[in-house]
């Protein structure tokens, strides 16, 4: 189970993931990042090829003018779960991501792996 203090909202998408997303906290200097958490689910059979679309995924991201920090874990609980962390300079950089050619290319081959939602 994941829990975050502070969700404004979860959106289900046609790709079958869930995304938490946080509006942009206060950072100690005064700064605002705009965070993310998107639970992915994989299809039986499939973890190994979720965790290597990620990865491919991660190594892209984090090239990316206002990336702050890229993760993914294995939920312990469901082992076909993957939960992935996104931070961003600011929600102008978060957006940016969504229109990157190594995203939209995921998200085509995220459908070939995921199972049912969370």
């Amino acid at each position: 189970m994941i829990l975050w203090a502070g969700v404004a909202s979860i959106d289900i998408t046609e790709d079958k993931r869930k995304v938490f997303r946080r509006g942009e906290p206060g950072k100690p200097k005064g700064e605002k990042h705009a965070q993310q958490f998107v639970v992915l689910t994989a299809q039986d059979g499939k973890l190994d090829d979720l965790v290597s679309i990620m990865n491919e995924l991660a190594a892209e991201t984090r090239k990316e003018p206002g990336f702050v920090r890229y993760d993914f874990f294995k939920e312990q609980g469901d082992p076909r779960v993957i939960v992935s962390y996104e931070e961003w300079r600011d929600a102008e950089a978060e957006a940016a991501h969504w229109q990157t050619d190594h995203l939209k290319g995921t998200l085509g081959k995220l459908g070939t792996v995921l199972g049912a939602q969370l």
